[in-house]
């Protein structure tokens, strides 16, 4: 680890350079729309809560009480690290940054066009007058930031341009494969069925927590209230066109997909199958669907011993952190 960062975050992860120079100004610093946590609360793990995406490091919250964090997977914890909002009401994660220092960017240019949106103060003519305009602006300094592709191809595919919004939810994809929207998005704009098939059955098998719901992309008046993973499996299953991934076949052959003792089976038998990604995918996925406290306690043992028979003994620990932690109904 390198010894000019500060070394604080639960799991031993070094605070970014970025937001250790802002903490070294004022111990409790905020920035457009995101009040960060103090050091000491980051220190103490004082920002994480029972059944949380156990990669999610939370740093700091915006004034509804939605929360922004890190995304720090397994095969990069030196790395740049995607920054997620977590969605407070709705108990899911988006990727609004593609690193620390793109959403210290997107903050102070968020910040700024609120303020535009006051009628006492004099507007710049070169500051974002609409929310395009705004994701145009966010993607001049973080061109792969995840939620201004999908925000603005959902509106190319609302003109009619699919050939220019395919394109922005293929970015889309390549800046976060892990996260399952983009692959459904990309597949409303498919003409051919196999094709628009392939792309639901790989969201399919995306973690459930890094996805969100219709209601935020306005692509389907009628399924308004559905979320993304309930709406790619009944596109799926519309489509009359057979999956070929085995997982994939079992989570349509599902009575009760959505719940934690479905994906607990499911993560089961991945596991008599020695599929240790599958395995992983389905109890976090088993977690992202649980509705009670107990049930987490269920979950943790299984994620902890996983994480120990693969290695990843930082995981192991954040799940036992988090299994002691209050649980957030």
């Amino acid at each position: 680890m390198n010894k000019n960062k500060v070394s604080c975050l639960p799991g031993g992860y070094n605070l970014p350079s970025s937001l250790s120079r802002l903490y070294m100004q004022d111990m409790e610093p905020s920035l457009g729309g995101c009040i960060l946590y103090p050091l000491e609360f980051l220190v103490a793990g004082k920002s994480r809560w029972n059944g949380m995406l156990p990669q999610f490091s939370p740093f700091g919250a915006d004034f509804e009480e939605n929360v922004f964090g890190w995304y720090i997977l397994s095969d990069n914890h030196e790395g740049k690290w995607p920054v997620l909002r977590w969605n407070a009401d709705l108990d899911y994660y988006t990727p609004v940054a593609t690193g620390t220092e793109e959403f210290l960017l997107r903050s102070q240019a968020l910040g700024l066009y609120e303020m535009e949106d006051d009628s006492e103060l004099e507007v710049d003519p070169k500051a974002p007058q609409n929310e395009r305009q705004l994701h145009e602006s966010f993607l001049r300094f973080d061109s792969g930031s995840v939620e201004s592709l999908n925000y603005l191809g959902c509106l190319k595919m609302s003109d009619k341009s699919r050939t220019e919004a395919r394109k922005l939810f293929s970015k889309a994809i390549e800046s976060a494969p892990w996260f399952m929207d983009s692959y459904v998005l990309k597949a409303k704009c498919c003409a051919e069925p196999a094709e628009a098939a392939a792309l639901l059955e790989q969201a399919l098998l995306c973690s459930v927590a890094t996805s969100t719901r219709v209601e935020e992309y306005n692509i389907d008046p009628e399924q308004f209230d559905c979320s993304m993973v309930e709406y790619a499996r009944m596109l799926l299953e519309k489509s009359g066109v057979a999956p070929e991934s085995d997982t994939v076949r079992r989570i349509l052959a599902m009575k009760s997909p959505f719940t934690p003792d479905a994906r607990l089976e499911l993560a089961q038998y991945l596991h008599e199958s020695n599929d240790i990604k599958g395995e992983e995918r389905e109890l976090l996925n088993a977690l992202a669907f649980i509705t009670e406290a107990n049930e987490t306690q269920i979950i943790y043992p299984k994620l902890i011993e996983l994480y120990h028979r693969i290695g990843r003994d930082i995981e192991a620990d954040l799940c036992r952190m988090d299994s002691e932690m209050p649980y957030l109904a």
